[in-house]
């Protein structure tokens, strides 16, 4: 009798949610409360716990080093690489809060439901409601929502190609820190515009990358039960997500920071320098910095912030505070910060997604991929840049 109640009462449940008047609104009401929770909510309250923590460790860590007898310029490389590792590793409640919450959605039943829901929708682009799960995942890490992927072939190439427009959570912070750094009055503002053009990338390019010929399977699946998130499983989920982040940190992060400061902080013949322009930063970058003078930040600082951020976007941001960037809206104009924000936050996806869909997919496909981004972002970014300059001169 017990189990005949809850059954009924779930397919009373399923029944409200099935209607497209009801559960489509719902679904974006879960998915507002989800990011609210995790970027602002709970995970950005722990976020800024970590990263004051982390400030008031800098002083002990650089005094320290001081009482040691280090040198002052191995002072000032180490406390560039700790800035950098602590910038990324406090972004790690956020990603942790995400994960968590989308594990127990899928645990308490609703996230199967989500699928039909979403159906008709994604069927426009050719696409099942399946497609909804790997996008959602997106916006938590790129890698992972390219391993869960489809389990249909065609599908699956689809929506890989639609992932790097998701801006993921190594991305969503770039994003708020150019939007505080070129934006400070309207950075709300400019934060809610990219992650519209986000969704119209996303869709945009799932609509012309769709197969005419093959659609997606019609949906057939036992839906189960409602029931509460067992705290075994969110907390598997945690130790996971927080591992896989602070690898990444240890790793990437790390050897890019390292790396970035030693070139930093050294001229051509080696000899330490506190000016950048003299510096061996400038000698490597500098040849390249051409490619991104059409969308307005081509100098060799932005260059160089892209280019190890593809090893992690985190490190974007760890690049621009290591060269005192951070009031970065000293160094361009306003249609270079818009450019510059929009391509930041759609080009090249990271190293660790590419890794994954070159298992998924194969390197060629993934190589294509990673070429057709670019392309994408560039030519996005350029439109911005061009728009806006011309409606300042007519102004």
């Amino acid at each position: 009798m017990k189990n005949k109640n809850r059954s009924s009462k779930t397919d009373a449940a399923d029944r409200l949610l099935f209607r497209p008047v009801f559960g489509i609104p719902f679904f974006f009401a879960v998915l507002a409360l989800l990011f609210f929770l995790s970027y602002h909510g709970i995970g950005g309250v722990a976020s800024r716990l970590l990263e004051a923590l982390f400030l008031r460790w800098r002083g002990a860590f650089s005094h320290t080093l001081r009482r040691l007898g280090v040198s002052a310029f191995a002072i000032r490389y180490l406390d560039g690489i700790y800035s950098s590792i602590a910038s990324a590793i406090a972004f790690l409640p956020q990603t942790a809060v995400f994960f968590l919450l989308v594990r127990a959605l899928d645990d308490c039943g609703y996230l199967s439901r989500a699928v039909f829901v979403t159906d008709r929708f994604f069927r426009i682009f050719g696409l099942s409601g399946k497609a909804v799960i790997p996008i959602l995942l997106g916006y938590g890490c790129g890698a992972c929502a390219v391993a869960v992927g489809s389990s249909e072939p065609a599908e699956g190439r689809v929506v890989i190609r639609a992932l790097p427009f998701v801006p993921c959570s190594a991305r969503l912070p770039v994003i708020l820190f150019l939007a505080d750094s070129f934006f400070p009055h309207h950075k709300a503002l400019v934060a809610v515009l990219i992650f519209a053009l986000s969704f119209v990338l996303v869709f945009l390019s799932c609509l012309l990358c769709r197969d005419e010929k093959k659609q997606a399977p019609f949906l057939i699946a036992e839906l189960p039960d409602y029931r509460l998130p067992r705290a075994r499983i969110l907390l598997n989920e945690i130790v996971k997500t927080s591992r896989e982040y602070l690898f990444r940190a240890g790793t990437a992060v790390f050897l890019s920071c390292a790396i970035f400061s030693a070139l930093a902080m050294l001229t051509r013949d080696l000899h330490p320098t506190e000016h950048l322009q003299s510096s061996l930063l400038y000698a490597v970058f500098q040849p390249f910095s051409f490619l991104f003078r059409p969308l307005g930040f081509g100098s060799p600082e932005m260059t160089a912030a892209l280019f190890f951020g593809f090893f992690a976007k985190e490190n974007i941001i760890a690049v621009l505070e290591l060269m005192q960037c951070g009031d970065a809206a000293m160094l361009l104009s306003v249609p270079a910060a818009v450019s510059f924000t929009v391509f930041s936050a759609f080009y090249t996806p990271c190293i660790f997604q590419l890794i994954a869909e070159e298992k998924r997919v194969g390197g060629a496909k993934a190589l294509s991929f990673c070429l057709r981004t670019f392309v994408i972002a560039y030519a996005v970014s350029m439109l911005f840049c061009t728009a806006l300059r011309i409606f300042l001169a007519l102004c």
